[in-house]
């Protein structure tokens, strides 16, 4: 997007998410042909986002919320405080640039700037009195590396989690319990995420009795019920994860709404009717009304394929599903690598599975969430295998983890049969995580047919047999006599697990083999 629309456009959301009402409606109707023609989400997020009075006696804005609409709060703090240092002003400067870019969608400016301004801080911070306002920035420095995450381009690592602590350290020093209160809460839900329930607990409360949260409004109530949510579904209270969500106060515009939207999708999957029409419905419109290169930021877009990915697994299509894991660019976090893991496991490869399996576990080892479905893939793995010693001693690593940590969604995506037999090997009955497992609640991905490979001469059959050929025709054009061409493709038959051209054609396209 480039030219006088892409100004437009980023002027509006940034009014939006500095609560300028008047501002966004204004800048909105002065390019009202140019954003209805091409941009109608800007404008759907105008409706939702401003005091329905602003619009009243207005019939253009009619009809364009389509979302519930927003509670936003007033942003934390001025970013541009009159200093005389040119340095604090250098800083603050930096900072309000990254947080318009993260607004706007434009991560790697807001991540770049971030990283800027932090360095000119460490630079300076020494030299004498730091402002009342340095924790405020801080806090903005680690929204844009939450949203952010490991930039491939780049190389950076932005490590949020250290930057939330160090804005929450520097804030409740100063007295300023509204950023700390702010900065407990996404952390709250970054615990929650990486399955460490007793540390979001700690931050939950942290959060509360700082910030004075309630169920919906005060400072950092969105992510707060992000991390409520996480933690009742990973009990299985599907239900009551989805109520969580249902209102959010949008502190930070979009930067929550994706998450939560992609998360709300996942848990209505197991409560089925209408529940997934309206998760799946919200999704898109979230989807519809965010920035697009927001949604093309490295959390979001990692978010959105997990949740994808879980769905079609569950539905039986691991192929499908590893084509949205493996469009992620540059090295992939924790728990992608875990999902693929998941997802090859289901396709029959138990080689790359494995793998997959070991890369997650390596680099997500502190995140128990992925490390209980990495461990479960491995156990899968060595059953399959028959090495029964190994597989009991592995799963019984991830029942552990799972029930230290009341995580028993973790092992949802092990079919029913094999989870029985994982579970009959470790002899856990008092485990809480393998009794949750017999929940009506939790749907669960039936034993996935075992893909063996095909020799090079069978797929080429399956492929020219693939394209719409008969037998005979199929044997004149590889130069062989028809005996050979049915021979290879009953074989073939035998490891796809069909019976008909039809079936054979389906699971070809899902092997990746047409």
């Amino acid at each position: 997007m480039n030219g006088p629309a892409a100004g437009v456009l980023g002027g509006v959301y940034l009014a939006l998410a500095d609560s300028q009402w008047d501002r966004a409606v204004a800048l909105a109707e002065a390019d009202w042909d140019v954003l209805r023609a091409a941009h109608v989400a800007v404008l759907r997020a105008v409706a939702e986002a401003v005091p329905p009075h602003l619009l009243s006696g207005r019939p253009r804005w009619d009809g364009l919320q389509l979302l519930g609409r927003r509670r936003l709060s007033a942003p934390p703090g001025a970013l541009d405080a009159a200093v005389d240092d040119a340095g604090w002003r250098e800083i603050a400067e930096l900072t309000a640039r990254s947080r318009s870019a993260r607004v706007a969608g434009e991560i790697a400016v807001a991540v770049e700037s971030a990283f800027a301004a932090r360095d000119a801080f460490h630079r300076i911070s020494g030299r004498g009195e730091v402002p009342s306002f340095a924790p405020r920035l801080m806090f903005e420095w680690a929204l844009a590396f939450v949203v952010g995450g490991p930039m491939p381009h780049t190389g950076w690592d932005t490590q949020p989690e250290e930057q939330l602590d160090e804005a929450f350290s520097w804030a409740l020093a100063r007295d300023d319990h509204e950023t700390a209160a702010r900065a407990a809460a996404e952390m709250a839900w970054l615990q929650a995420f990486a399955g460490r329930s007793g540390a979001a607990a700690q931050w939950i409360e942290r959060a509360k009795i700082l910030g004075r949260i309630d169920a919906e409004h005060g400072a950092g109530a969105s992510p707060i019920r992000i991390a409520q949510s996480m933690r009742r579904g990973d009990r299985l209270d599907f239900a009551g994860a989805l109520e969580a969500l249902s209102s959010l106060s949008g502190d930070h515009l979009f930067d929550h709404r994706i998450l939560a939207a992609s998360a709300g999708s996942m848990y209505a999957i197991h409560l089925g009717g209408d529940d997934a029409e309206r998760a799946d419905e919200r999704l898109r419109r979230v989807c519809e009304v965010s920035p697009r290169a927001l949604l093309g930021a490295p959390l979001n877009r990692a978010a959105l394929a997990y949740a994808e990915s879980y769905r079609l697994v569950l539905d039986g299509r691991p192929a499908q599903a590893l084509s949205v894991l493996d469009g992620e660019p540059g090295r992939r976090p924790a728990f992608v690598e875990a999902r693929r893991a998941s997802a090859l496991l289901h396709r029959g490869d138990g080689q790359a599975a494995e793998l997959a399996a070991i890369m997650a576990y390596e680099a997500g080892a502190v995140m128990p969430r992925f490390a209980v479905e990495a461990l479960a893939v491995l156990a899968v793995v060595k059953l399959r295998s028959g090495s029964r010693d190994a597989a009991r001693q592995v799963f019984g690593r991830a029942v552990d983890l799972a029930d230290r940590h009341r995580l028993p969604a973790a092992l949802g995506l092990v079919s029913q049969d094999e989870l029985a037999a994982l579970a009959a090997l470790v002899g856990r009955a008092d485990s809480p995580s393998l009794n949750a497992m017999h929940s009506p609640r939790m749907r669960r991905p039936t034993l996935a047919h075992v893909f063996v490979p095909l020799t090079p001469q069978e797929r080429r059959v399956t492929q020219t047999i693939g394209s719409g050929l008969s037998v005979r025709q199929a044997a004149e054009r590889l130069a062989v006599s028809e005996n050979t061409v049915k021979t290879q493709l009953q074989a073939v038959y035998r490891k796809l697990g069909v019976t008909r051209r039809s079936e054979l054609v389906a699971a070809a396209r899902e092997h990746g083999l047409l």
